[in-house]
């Protein structure tokens, strides 16, 4: 329970459900009475005097449904510490789970991050000036690079678990991956949605056919069939391109095999034509010794043959 001193109302949120872990974050030198969640928000009501004065900033982060309790509380304190060490600001976060049992996706764990629009000084109390790091100037700058820091923060975690999965802060039209962006449907139009779904689980005759499908609900499923039939047909592609891969691997596998028979093959061959060239050379060098033993013998110098004594002088010449 939470009490207002500004409008003098008390917030009962005793029985909310589906809260995972709310925690606050703050400079060190932060007074401890900032640290209590009704003193915090009325000194914030307090220091503003304006009454159209912003009284905080909200970054509205969901979970990749591979991170476990302490992973996803882990990855939300990583993020906190990082704003309250960049802008010095006091932020009060919470998980929470998904209501399945109201038509919520059960992998829709997500976080809600408020933070104070002033930084707190030296005193431990907050500056009289707002910081202007979110301002109309500098605003989108500012919060893209917080979707990239959330992004690579997010990465860490995956790879930290072995997960193949990555995220990234860009949009489809940045990453030119030819999906289709969805519109933001808000509160209303979800519950719409889900009293719609709801109906359709009835007999027809049952139906309230007054509760509709809204427009932009209708588109948005649309687009998602769109983009998961691309999805599916990259998938399709995917596939075919794994198999011609798995082919070409194949058939190099019997190419190098081929060459590797080929090059035993021939190198087979060529030890067979050097022992071959041996036994050739040693015959040769028997013959050659038997004619000439023989020479002095076939020799008649009264009728000198002159093939016979050529072949004398190439038989000596070799052995």
């Amino acid at each position: 329970k939470l009490v207002c001193d500004f409008y003098g109302k008390e917030q009962d949120y005793t029985k909310k459900s589906g809260v995972e872990h709310t925690q606050i974050y703050a400079p060190e030198n932060t007074h401890p009475d900032l640290l209590n969640r009704q003193n915090l928000w009325n000194a914030v009501e307090k220091s503003e005097r304006r009454k159209d004065a912003l009284l905080a900033r909200e970054f509205e982060i969901a979970f990749p449904q591979e991170l476990s309790q302490e992973q996803r509380q882990a990855l939300l304190s990583d993020l906190c510490q990082d704003i309250v060490k960049r802008h010095g600001v006091i932020v009060d976060a919470a998980i929470h789970a998904p209501h399945v049992s109201g038509g919520s996706d059960e992998r829709n764990y997500h976080a809600h991050v408020m933070f104070t629009t002033r930084a707190i000084n030296k005193n431990g109390t907050f500056e009289a000036k707002k910081y202007r790091d979110f301002s109309r100037d500098d605003g989108t700058k500012t919060v893209t690079e917080w979707r990239k820091n959330f992004a690579d923060l997010v990465n860490v975690q995956l790879e930290a678990i072995g997960s193949k999965e990555r995220v990234s802060h860009l949009s489809y039209e940045d990453l030119g991956n030819g999906l289709e962006a969805t519109q933001h449907e808000g509160y209303e139009v979800t519950q719409q949605r889900r009293r719609y779904e709801a109906e359709q689980q009835k007999n027809e005759e049952d139906r309230d056919q007054e509760i509709i499908m809204p427009d932009v609900a209708q588109a948005n499923d649309a687009i998602r069939q769109r983009n998961a039939d691309r999805h599916s047909d990259r998938q399709e592609i995917k596939g075919l391109d794994q198999e011609i891969i798995a082919s070409d691997s194949f058939l190099s596998d019997l190419q190098r095999s081929k060459a590797k028979s080929d090059a035993e093959h021939a190198q087979q061959q060529q030890i067979a034509l050097e022992r071959k060239r041996e036994q050739m050379a040693a015959q040769s060098l028997v013959d050659a010794h038997k004619r000439a033993t023989d020479f002095h013998t076939a020799f008649d110098p009264n009728r000198p043959d002159k093939s016979l004594v050529t072949q004398y002088i190439t038989d000596y010449a070799l052995l």
